[in-house]
């Protein structure tokens, strides 16, 4: 009782203290947020120059650049222009070779078309305004160089006569007088015989048709057998005695068959048609 006295008895004091701790908090925040601001200024202005710098490095780096790639561009298309010079002087070079070459391969032989002292060319007719000129020189000059260099060349690779080789002595007997007399009728009947002979065809031969020989035909013609592997009488399977289990009986190398089938196995032509068996005994 007597400490809520005292309280109470001071409590203009103590709110005086309250009132003055809570102005002291509020100065500080008050303090605190003014300092931020300052420093945020002093950030924002920190991060101005920071951009600027960068900003202004990535300028200058991409003037650089630009500055570089028109450089090169530049030198590219000097050398590309230099390039097509070239190749268009040798194309150039290439083609007067070539027309060169062409005219001295016409004008080798046209020799007789130069002009004499009495009849004039062709390339130097006197009702011609001019004369007829190829890579600034007279044609007539060109022929004659080029039929001058023509027969000096066969002239120079030209070789004296020499005396022919006798013909050796010809054999004047004949087939007439050595054979007989029709041998060469005799050669063409051997020839026919011969043709005859090797005559192949996919059908058999007929010289007339003959209705009846059909029967004959299709008996003769090829049976299931046509194609298959021969298999004699000892290993067929098919007439040995036994009945036949499984796959393995029906291969000639691994049956184990040894009694003939009760249905014995008829050929289309040929064979043992008849009801006796290979023991010689009828089957009954």
């Amino acid at each position: 009782m007597a400490l809520f006295y005292d309280v109470w008895k001071s409590r203009d004091t103590t709110l005086m203290r309250l009132q003055k701790l809570l102005e002291c908090v509020i100065a500080r925040r008050v303090l605190s947020v003014i300092d931020a601001e300052a420093q945020a200024d002093t950030e924002r202005t920190a991060a101005t120059h920071i951009q600027r710098l960068f900003r202004g490095q990535r300028v200058r780096a991409a003037v650089t650049a630009q500055t570089e790639l028109a450089a090169k561009g530049d030198t590219m298309r000097r050398m590309l222009d230099e390039n097509l010079r070239k190749q268009q002087e040798q194309e150039k070079l290439d083609t007067e070779k070539a027309a060169r070459e062409e005219l001295v391969k016409i004008t080798q032989d046209l020799h007789h078309l130069v002009s004499t002292r009495a009849v004039a060319g062709i390339f130097n007719s006197p009702t011609q305004a001019a004369t007829a000129t190829s890579f600034g020189v007279p044609v007539e000059s060109h022929i004659r160089e080029n039929a001058h260099r023509v027969v000096t060349s066969r002239l120079a690779n030209a070789r004296p006569p020499s005396r022919l080789a006798p013909y050796p002595p010809s054999n004047k007997t004949t087939l007439q007088a050595t054979g007989p007399y029709d041998a060469i009728q005799q050669e063409k009947r051997k020839q026919t015989k011969y043709h005859k002979l090797r005559r192949i065809g996919s059908s058999d031969f007929a010289a007339v048709y003959n209705p009846e020989q059909d029967v004959a035909r299709k008996r003769n013609a090829p049976g299931i057998n046509s194609g298959t592997e021969y298999v004699d009488e000892w290993r067929n399977p098919y007439k040995k005695r036994g009945v036949p289990r499984n796959k393995r009986d029906l291969l000639p190398q691994l049956t184990t068959l040894g009694r003939y089938p009760d249905t014995p196995f008829y050929l289309t032509y040929g064979g043992n048609k008849s009801k006796v068996l290979a023991n010689d005994r009828f089957d009954v």
